[in-house]
């Protein structure tokens, strides 16, 4: 937005003097630019780095630890075998 204005968005700065021979409009295009390019630069970096080392991280899927919700998805598993072997019983008798 603040690249693509075409006039200031903050009329107060219209009035100020001029710094480094720089017009409100221009410094407020040369801050959007510079407020994208910090922005989206170290994504870029992030991302780049993250696929670029994917093939060294993959580690086949018996060697990866459990997390939690797998121990407790199995935990539940368990208690529904348990409590169905019990119903069987209970009818039974």
């Amino acid at each position: 937005m603040w690249i693509f204005a075409s006039h200031s968005l903050y009329p107060a700065l219209l009035h100020q003097r001029e710094l480094v021979h720089l017009t409100a409009l221009f410094d407020q295009r040369l801050v959007g630019f510079v407020a994208k390019l910090s922005a989206y630069l170290p994504m870029w970096v992030v991302a780049f780095t993250i696929f670029s080392r994917a093939d060294e991280w993959g580690t086949p899927v018996e060697e990866k630890r459990l997390h939690w919700a797998d121990v407790e998805r199995k935990m539940l598993r368990a208690d529904r075998a348990r409590a169905r072997t019990q119903r069987r019983r209970f009818r039974r008798d």
